[in-house]
């Protein structure tokens, strides 16, 4: 397995990032421990970072399928990155997780860090300097964050088991922020510009 994590971070480097040579690197780096697992990294542009850290068995990729219309994977570790100076990271400590992380614009950050099995995380970002989040603390999680837009800040974390979070965003300059305790569903929907909203367990917004 180590032999094809390898060979994934070599063809990542030497195809996505030979315009790097002229002007700013990519840098991809991928940890993994375990069985059965494997790791894609797609960067198209310059100064982009993507890190990836798994400890556990069976997750599986395919970046053809994180598409930038909500389309991804239904299993995975996967992490797609179009713009310039982005940065990307997955840490995971368990085994069965899916989880997607696609970036088109420049300056935005998204990292997913898991501890447990069978979560669910995705995070979609369109648009320019923003930052999206997802922590989660259990298993049987799901975790979704989809930002159309610049400049939006979300953050979602999820403690214990079976809870299921969504943020949606178009529009600019927007907070968003969820916790969840366990077997809790949250949604919020936001659809302008320079709103701020923090949610606790089982609520909705608006």
């Amino acid at each position: 397995m180590w032999k094809r994590s390898l060979s994934v971070l070599l063809v990542v480097i030497l195809v996505m990032g030979l315009s790097g040579l002229a002007l700013a690197a990519n840098i991809a780096e991928v940890y993994q421990g375990g069985n059965y697992n494997e790791a894609y990294i797609e960067q198209v542009g310059d100064g982009n970072t993507a890190f990836l850290h798994q400890e556990g068995d069976s997750n599986r990729s395919d970046c053809s399928d994180c598409d930038p219309y909500f389309s991804f994977p239904t299993d995975g570790l996967t992490q797609c990155q179009h713009g310039n100076n982005n940065y990307a990271g997955i840490d995971i400590l368990g085994s069965l997780n899916n989880t997607c992380q696609r970036q088109e614009g420049d300056g935005n950050e998204a990292t997913i860090i898991i501890e447990g099995n069978g979560n669910t995380a995705r995070q979609l970002q369109l648009g320019n300097g923003n930052s999206a989040g997802i922590s989660i603390i259990g298993s049987s999680n799901i975790a979704y964050q989809y930002i159309l837009g610049s400049s939006n800040r979300t953050c979602q974390s999820q403690e214990g088991d079976g809870n299921e979070a969504t943020i949606i965003i178009e529009g600019n300059g927007n907070t968003a922020t969820q916790h969840q305790d366990g077997g809790q569903t949250s949604r919020i929907t936001i659809r302008d510009d320079g709103v701020t909203v923090r949610l606790e367990g089982d609520q909705n917004y608006p």
